[in-house]
């Protein structure tokens, strides 16, 4: 018998091979097995476990209320709810819902969570989806980044670096880009969200730090650029009662950082001055425009020092010198005209006469640099060089 090999796995007692159906059969009930083990089960049959857990407590679906501790595990159905100033993380295969203080959810399993009431943080950074309801409102679908949703006369998602889809029982459906927000009244769902506004707590500088970080040097420019006497802005900025420089200033500053030329700069100052309009944050309005603090900065001085914008491809003067380069030998670069030249001579009126002013230099990086310090209040001076360079 040299070569054979006895095994209840997967030879009967005699030693001999089991027949097609037989093996079948077996690897069924190893299936089985493994999924009652919880080897390759569900995310609905994941354990749920707390962490992170302050004035928090457990309500059983049968038996008394009792305190939660860190590394406990959830029985399906259980619901948690914290204190006043407490918290809580419900975890599953890395994936995180964070509770804030007084909040209530239950977990009918490891997919699912039912939002009560308070807030709630769901980090999908690492992990698996969830579904999330919230009475009339269902949050699923998120991408993976991380979502706050909030449930008190209404429900309110923002979705700080995920997109999420939020539908309702009426049967209405949104699919809500990062970065801006949406409340769900009832069966109530808006056609389309509205920019985020930033409450600069612990969940957003730990899930869009940079985004925040950005917006209060937005805020520190304009509250400069609002502040009586602390800089001269251009008429057209000059706002009506009640106004603020900073709202028309700061939008075609965005946008001049953000667009390559003249239509696209007007198109991305005509959303800043929209996305503004409609409550979002100026660290929110640059970022989905995709420029940075210090481009804006830049774009600021230059609006204050009338400075035009540069053109998108500028057409060198013939036998103009390139910057950088000495002139070809034999070759002088054709002197410009003094003033502008009158383009059908002849035509009344159409002849400019000479201009009287002295010319200017266009600014350095020093004078702008000097600019942007001289709208920041100057207790925030410390941050004008992370802000430009």
């Amino acid at each position: 018998m040299r070569g054979r090999v006895l095994s209840t796995d997967s030879h009967d007692v005699t030693g001999k091979m089991p027949g097609r159906g037989a093996l079948a059969a077996a690897l069924a009930a190893g299936c089985v097995a493994l999924s009652l083990s919880g080897c390759g089960s569900s995310v609905a049959d994941s354990a749920v476990t707390l962490t992170g857990v302050r004035d928090a407590y457990v309500v059983p679906v049968t038996g008394a209320e009792r305190p939660a501790s860190d590394g406990q595990k959830l029985g399906k159905g259980d619901r948690v709810r914290t204190g006043a100033a407490g918290t809580a993380t419900l975890g599953v295969r890395g994936r995180l819902v964070v509770l804030g203080p007084a909040t209530e959810v239950g977990a009918p399993d490891g997919a699912t969570v039912v939002l009560s009431r308070g807030s709630v943080l769901v980090d999908r950074r690492r992990g698996p989806g969830l579904t999330l309801s919230a009475g009339d409102t269902t949050v699923d679908d998120v991408s993976a980044g991380a979502v706050r949703v909030e449930r008190s006369y209404s429900v309110q998602v923002a979705a700080l670096s995920a997109r999420v889809r939020v539908r309702t029982a009426a049967g209405a459906t949104l699919r809500l880009p990062a970065l801006f927000q949406v409340v769900a009244a009832g069966r109530a769902l808006p056609a389309a969200g509205t920019v985020l506004h930033l409450r600069h707590d612990a969940w957003e500088r730990s899930v869009i730090p940079g985004v925040v970080e950005d917006d209060q040097r937005l805020n520190d420019i304009a509250a400069g650029l609002d502040t009586a006497g602390a800089v001269v802005v251009p008429a057209a900025y000059v706002p009506a009662p009640g106004g603020h420089a900073s709202d028309g200033l700061l939008a075609d500053a965005i946008g001049r950082a953000a667009g390559r030329d003249d239509t696209r700069r007007a198109a991305a100052a005509a959303k800043a001055r929209a996305w503004r309009g409609a409550g979002g944050s100026w660290g929110v309005v640059a970022a989905l425009l995709k420029t940075s603090v210090a481009d804006v900065g830049s774009a600021v001085a230059d609006l204050l020092h009338g400075v035009p914008a540069p053109s998108a491809s500028p057409t060198p003067a013939p036998n103009a010198p390139v910057a950088g380069r000495s002139p070809q030998p034999g070759v002088s670069p054709t002197p410009q005209p003094t003033q502008q030249p009158t383009r059908n001579p002849g035509t009344p009126g159409n002849s400019r006469p000479p201009s009287t002013r002295p010319p200017t230099s266009p600014p350095t990086s020093e004078s702008i640099t000097d600019q942007v310090k001289d709208i920041i209040p100057t207790p925030l001076l410390p941050l004008v060089d992370s802000l430009i360079g």
